[in-house]
């Protein structure tokens, strides 16, 4: 809101503070969709006044205290605030350089209004009357023609909605900024193909969209000379364990992993893992917490994961088809699979319109003495992310399921249970507390606790290693497919 103020209004970027406190006051005193009533209403108990209130930045004529005979009776300043000490407005000389208080001045709000708004009756009004469409980014490619006029007065809009325009105008637009003109111009290049080493396919009449990182995953495997390697078939050995027992253990061991750069493929292979790859976290995680001081079985281990990815870089994270537009999550635990602090592994994942998109495999903060508190931990941790989740697709609204609660699944009864209800004391008194939102989530209506069987449980791949033929069943379910016949 203060960038839009002050693009409107010829002042420095100093006055960004001038501009902040009307907004804050403005926006005290506006209702939202959620409550009808404005802030200002519900602190104080009153309406608010809104005829004391003007247009930030239009001119005002304000009469001076002083003049002689000849001089002018007022000065041209711009209204730039509103003072909390005492009544009146904040006003701005410009050939004075200064901003002073005063009671009372006569606003141009009308010739302020004037200067920004653009376009012709008939326009106007065919806007108000469309009906909102989808139409695909190649009618940005279409030359369009840029038509800035000055309203007529006669034309007069609803100051209380705002029509929705998802089609591209043919023959005008509203341009204000010449950052806004360069970005008009973006527009017209057409969809998004690539965009931060992430390719976009897209197949319409399946209703598709694939994301694919080939060429990023390919420049890391050349990075580390990797890219003529065997092709693994799972990205961490099932079975192997892993500790700082297998770190150097003489100088000369670790000065020659010191020439290793094991560090940077862990970074690289992190912004793949971040991006379209969920299959590679537990084995990420596992060997991030070597990098300090890594042996020669991590660094075996580090290639593996490369190996793997190796062979599935032109894999591809699909959504849409038939499948559901809601928010379905899973969660899993590996009870003490650390060797060193005996920490258990959490894994989440969240998939929408058949495709993950949120996940996350990490050692627990705390040591679990059993399997339904590893579980309950990763629970309410996933829940959180349910939540924040649900607020963000309520905000963009366009999935319909995002005012029932999300589905976390979960495949162990005693977590479950201790989510919903506790009933033994016993088993749960020495919990953190912190772990105890997720009932209140609950209670809310944010998330609902669902039973899944192990074996159809998909967060499974991200707290422990698993042959191939089950990984790959869960990989497809989060949505990580091979290269499509489409393509």
């Amino acid at each position: 809101m203060v960038r839009s103020m002050m693009s409107h209004v010829d002042l420095p970027n100093s006055f960004w503070g001038h501009a902040l406190l009307p907004a804050a006051y403005t926006l005290n005193r506006v209702p939202s969709k959620k409550v009808e009533k404005t802030p200002y209403e519900i602190w104080s108990g009153k309406k608010p006044h809104m005829s004391y209130m003007k247009i930030w930045g239009c001119e005002v004529y304000v009469k001076r205290q002083i003049s002689t005979k000849l001089e002018p009776k007022s000065d041209k300043c711009l209204f730039v605030g509103y003072p909390k000490e005492t009544r009146g407005y904040y006003f701005y000389n410009p050939s004075e350089g200064k901003v002073f208080v005063a009671r009372t001045g006569v606003f141009l709000e009308k010739d302020f209004i004037s200067k920004g708004i653009s376009g012709r009756k008939v326009e106007l009004e065919e806007i108000q009357e469309s009906q909102s469409i989808d139409t695909p980014m190649e009618e940005l490619e279409k030359e369009t023609q840029v038509v800035v006029e000055e309203q007529p007065a006669q034309v007069e809009q609803d100051q209380r909605r705002s029509s929705r325009i998802r089609h591209i105008p043919e023959r005008y637009g509203y341009l204000i900024t010449d950052q806004e003109r360069r970005w008009a111009l973006c527009l017209q290049e057409g969809e998004a193909s690539y965009i931060l080493g992430i390719r976009i396919y897209r197949d319409r009449s399946q209703k598709l969209l694939g994301l694919s990182q080939s060429t990023y995953i390919d420049k890391v495997l050349r990075r580390f000379n990797m890219h003529d390697s065997k092709k693994g078939f799972i990205p961490m050995q099932h079975g192997l364990c892993l500790s700082k027992t297998q770190s150097p253990s003489t100088k000369e061991e670790r000065d020659r992993m010191n020439k290793i750069p094991y560090a940077s493929a862990i970074g690289s292979i992190m912004y793949a893992m971040l991006c379209t790859r969920p299959d590679v976290s537990y084995a990420l995680s596992e060997m991030s917490r070597y990098q300090y001081d890594p042996g020669d079985a991590h660094w075996v281990a580090v290639k593996n994961i490369l190996k793997y990815l190796r062979r599935t870089k032109d894999s591809f994270l699909i959504y849409g088809g038939q499948e559901e537009l809601a928010v379905i999550g899973y969660t899993d635990a590996s009870f003490q699979t650390d060797k060193d602090d005996f920490r258990s592994q959490s894994g989440y994942v969240f998939c929408l319109n058949g495709g993950a998109v949120s996940w996350k495999s990490s050692k627990q903060d705390t040591v679990a003495d059993s399997t339904i508190e590893a579980e309950y931990i990763v629970v309410s941790s996933a829940a959180k992310e349910a939540v924040w989740i649900k607020k963000f697709i309520s905000e963009l609204d366009i999935v319909p399921s995002s005012v029932d609660p999300i589905g976390l699944h979960c495949d162990n009864n005693g977590a479950i249970a201790q989510a919903k209800k506790p009933r033994s004391h016993q088993r749960s008194k020495h919990i953190l507390r912190r772990y105890h939102l997720i009932r209140e989530i609950i209670d809310r209506g944010d998330v609902k606790i669902c039973r899944v069987p192990t074996l159809d449980n998909i967060a499974d791949p991200l707290t422990k290693p698993l042959a191939q033929q089950k990984l790959d069943g869960h990989t497809r379910s989060m949505g990580i497919r091979g290269m499509p016949d489409w393509l």
